[in-house]
């Protein structure tokens, strides 16, 4: 199996508390309003968003050797194995592997769905998970509105679980895509786009990123009912 499937070891900081003293009553209010609590609420929110939400995103390996292929990112619709991603992950490719947050890696079984990359870039798949339980995303049932916030999480350099946060910032080709500032980078393709419900509003698809242009497909121009149960 390709490096790149690989379970990926990491270290965790040690947090050292210490002690805070206590607000007064009469100021607690004006406290809890600052700018600075309003901030810290927010990024506890969408990291208890992300480790929510992780388990269901994966790494994509294609390839027709074993060793050498393109790496991409991808995430589950339905608890038994119904998977999306890019078509250009896949393209040219014979074999495909998904490797899961738990380092689990499985191979993709059937095509079921996928686009011409010059229309929008999506492949639809099933994983055999071998009995394995697998955490699928929800499905957001509405477009975001420009200025609206959003995070994804992907794979970047095959750097896994990466997650990266921005804003809706423009639709293009008629609402099929959604501009985004939230970074996508080679590896990310393919991956989620969520909104801040957790829901999954597209996919990842590409970016330029010394302009902070970044492209997502619309998920709902797919037509996932009938695989969504």
């Amino acid at each position: 199996m390709n490096d790149h499937l690989k379970p990926t070891n990491h270290r965790e900081k040690k947090q050292t508390s210490r002690n805070i003293e206590p607000i007064e009553e009469e100021n607690a209010s004006k406290h809890a309003n600052s700018p600075t609590m309003i901030e810290s609420a927010g990024k506890v929110q969408l990291s208890k968003l992300y480790e929510a939400n992780r388990r269901g995103v994966f790494l994509v390996f294609s390839t027709n050797d074993g060793n050498s292929g393109s790496q991409g990112t991808g995430f589950f619709i339905s608890g038994n194995g119904i998977a999306i991603s890019n078509q250009h992950v896949f393209d040219g490719y014979s074999q495909h592997f998904v490797k899961l947050h738990n380092g689990s890696v499985f191979r993709v079984t059937e095509i079921l769905q996928q686009s011409h990359r010059s229309e929008l870039d999506y492949v639809i798949f099933k994983v055999d998970t071998e009995g394995q339980k697998v955490f699928p995303l929800k499905v957001a049932s509405y477009i975001p509105t420009v200025g609206e916030d959003v995070f994804a999480i992907g794979n970047p350099k095959g750097l896994e679980h990466t997650l990266s946060k921005g804003i809706i910032s423009a639709y293009r080709e008629q609402k099929s895509l959604l501009q985004t500032t939230a970074e996508i980078t080679n590896g990310s393709s393919g991956g989620p786009l969520f909104n801040m419900n957790g829901e999954v509003v597209g996919i990842t698809t590409s970016g330029i990123g010394e302009a902070n242009l970044n492209f997502v497909v619309n998920i709902q121009r797919l037509g996932l009912e009938e695989y969504i149960y």
